[in-house]
């Protein structure tokens, strides 16, 4: 019983140290092209809109700030999140100021 409880604290480990993203799960395959193909009748406008955020959450179309640091010279881009439930980066930040209201 403690090997498979080792293995799986491995398992879980590993998926938190990786890149490992929905975001990625979408995009592998082509995963979220082949839902919506055979399924965009049964989803929601809502739905959409908060796939179509996430997928987009920190690219430069959704816009950034660079920093300069006067000090060592080095210049720090941050992307802007999307916000989104759905989203890895952005959706505990959302649950947490729902769980707070």
């Amino acid at each position: 019983m403690q090997r498979v409880e080792q293995f799986q604290r491995i398992k879980i480990d590993w998926f938190i140290n990786s890149d490992v993203s929905v975001r990625h799960i979408f995009e592998d395959n082509h995963n979220w092209d082949v839902f919506y193909y055979n399924e965009h009748d049964n989803i929601r406008e809502v739905e959409l809109i908060e796939v179509q955020k996430m997928m987009t959450c920190k690219d430069t179309e959704r816009g950034f700030f660079v920093y300069h640091c006067p000090n060592c010279d080095e210049l720090r881009t941050v992307y802007f999140g999307c916000n989104s439930r759905l989203c890895s980066n952005c959706g505990k930040n959302y649950t947490d100021k729902w769980s707070k209201k």
